[in-house]
């Protein structure tokens, strides 16, 4: 099977609010409770892959002012996620809910189990409101969901989960890495003349996201704050500003912004919105320091994404570092 750009992106690049692993924890309850309707939440019971349960723990939830753990971000879907948004599910939530969600949280009501023989992304949701029984399964992709039920009954027609499923999620993510393992970096090279203006419309969104988040961190010295001290010993003359620096100046305030709970979206790179601005903010940087046109740089965008699905079609949709 052949695959092109266009489907690449398809597949590896989305937007992404907070870090992937809880957004897809809070994507799974949203999806539960979208059946649930008006049913009166009881319980949820979230079964994860190990490094999903790693990778997600700690991180700090968007619109939170900075609280974090499995158990709220699936709270947070649960009472006010949209699951229609993917891994923007959690652009609605406000402080009502975070309430309800923060409360549900502390009286007990969220369970966390870790499924130690699955890896990769999984997570297995299991919502008791009112009389009745709701699960989701999400495998594959942060986004993808596999299952749908009602007291065990599979729900056969859904908007959050494609009816051609066996062709969607993780078997087309598994047969696009199969792919990209018999490229070489000159096949990836080639594919960039086949971007068109929609795909470089595209890849520049991407930057603005990116960008926005970045010029946050940069302003508010948000989580450690890495790329805003660096600036400053650039303003003090402590660092010469070449661009190695300025791409670790963009990138870092970019991730410190992010990994803060900033309620920014990332643009997303095979399955993380760390390898995001990593693929996209070091060649923004650079841009300044050489001659190019715009979809030049856009297109050196383009080839990132490329490559960071090849790397990841080795390491693994969730590597031992995050």
């Amino acid at each position: 099977m052949s695959f092109t750009v266009k489907d690449i992106f398809n597949i590896e690049v989305a937007p992404a609010l907070g870090c992937t692993e809880p957004v897809a924890i809070a994507l799974g309850a949203a999806a539960c409770a979208s059946l649930a309707g008006d049913d009166e939440l009881k319980s949820i019971n979230i079964l994860v892959s190990p490094n999903i349960y790693k990778n997600g723990i700690a991180v700090s939830i968007p619109g939170t002012n900075g609280l974090s753990g499995l158990d709220l971000s699936s709270a947070l879907g649960a009472f006010g996620g949209d699951p229609v948004l993917k891994l923007e599910v959690l652009a609605p939530v406000d402080e009502i809910s975070t309430k309800k969600a923060v409360d549900f949280v502390r009286n007990k009501h969220v369970s966390v189990d870790i499924a130690r023989d699955k890896t990769g992304v999984y997570i297995k949701t299991i919502m008791i409101a009112g009389k009745n029984t709701y699960e989701s399964v999400i495998e594959g992709l942060h986004d993808h969901i596999v299952s749908l039920k009602k007291n065990q009954k599979q729900i056969g027609d859904s908007d959050l989960m494609p009816r051609d499923s066996e062709n969607k999620g993780g078997n087309e993510l598994l047969r696009l890495e199969a792919w990209l393992k018999e490229k070489s970096l000159a096949d990836l090279l080639d594919l960039v003349d086949d971007l068109d203006r929609d795909d470089l419309d595209f890849l520049k969104k991407g930057v603005d996201y990116n960008l926005a988040l970045a010029d946050y961190g940069l302003k508010h010295g948000s989580g450690l704050g890495i790329g805003k001290a660096l600036q400053r010993m650039v303003r003090l003359n402590l660092l010469t500003n070449d661009m190695v620096l300025a791409a670790r100046i963009l990138t870092s305030a970019a991730a410190d912004a992010r990994m803060s709970g900033v309620k920014l979206p990332a643009m997303s790179s095979a399955g993380s919105g760390n390898h995001g601005l990593t693929a996209i903010l070091p060649i923004w940087a650079v841009k300044d320091f050489v001659n190019h046109d715009k979809d030049t740089v856009l297109k050196a965008i383009g080839l990132s994404h490329m490559i960071s699905a090849y790397i990841k079609s080795y390491t693994g949709r969730l590597s031992a570092i995050c």
